[in-house]
């Protein structure tokens, strides 16, 4: 049990991975992203809050996007309502 909570696995080495084709994984597991400015700052500390999480316990790092023609969106759902999600974007 690892972590309390997930059964037949023994540690963060199997965890890791899940994606077998290289080619359906972001490059260098490095993920552009763009942050809606309608989120407010209540909801951008919890997306901050989010993707260090992400750093912290996995080799995946997201990165505020450049030039970089697939990168992911997270957006507002609706007015009135930080509640988020992303949209992947691609050229």
């Amino acid at each position: 049990m690892f972590e309390g909570d997930i059964s037949g696995i023994q540690s963060i080495k199997q965890l890791r991975n899940a994606i077998i084709g290289r080619n359906y994984r972001w490059p260098n597991a490095v993920i552009p992203d763009v942050i809606s400015a309608s989120f407010n700052l209540e909801g951008r500390s919890a997306i901050a809050r989010a993707l260090m999480e992400y750093h912290n316990k996995t080799c995946i790092r997201f990165l505020p996007r450049s030039i970089q023609p697939d990168y992911i969106v997270l957006i507002v759902l609706s007015k009135g309502n930080n509640n988020g999600t992303y949209k992947p974007k691609s050229s």
